[in-house]
C-alpha cells in the first residue's frame, strides 16, 4: 500500500471527500508499474521491519495516511524507485511516536 500511495501522480490526488464510486488515487500507466509490481527486495525489507517493531495496526494505518498526505500536499514530490524504503521508515516513525504519545 505503501508503494501505491508513494508512486501515485500527485496531481492524481483527489481530496479524500470524493464519491464512492471514484477512486481515491486513480489508475495511470506511467506509475502503475511501481504503484502494483513492488520488489521482492522491499517486501521482504518491510516484512522484516514490522516482525522486528511488532506496530500495532493502527500505527500501520496512521503512517499510510501521512504518505498519503505527504503526496496530496507537495505535489512536487517526484517518487523515484527505491524511495519507498526511506518514506516507509520515517512514516512509521512518525505514526509511532504521534500513537506513542
Amino acid at each position: 500500500m505503501i508503494c501505491y500511495l508513494w508512486f501515485s501522480q500527485s496531481s492524481n490526488l483527489s481530496p479524500v471527500n470524493t464519491s464512492p464510486s471514484q477512486p481515491i488515487i486513480p489508475f495511470n500507466p506511467q506509475t502503475a508499474r511501481l504503484q502494483f509490481s513492488v520488489s521482492s527486495v522491499f517486501v521482504h525489507f518491510m516484512q522484516k521491519l514490522l516482525q522486528t517493531t511488532q506496530l500495532s495496526q493502527s500505527v500501520i494505518v496512521l503512517s499510510l495516511h501521512y504518505v498519503f498526505r505527504l503526496k496530496e500536499r507537495n505535489s512536487g514530490t517526484i517518487a523515484h524507485p527505491g524511495s519507498e524504503f526511506r518514506v516507509a521508515v520515517a512514516a512509521l516513525m512518525m505514526a509511532n511516536k504521534f500513537v506513542d504519545e
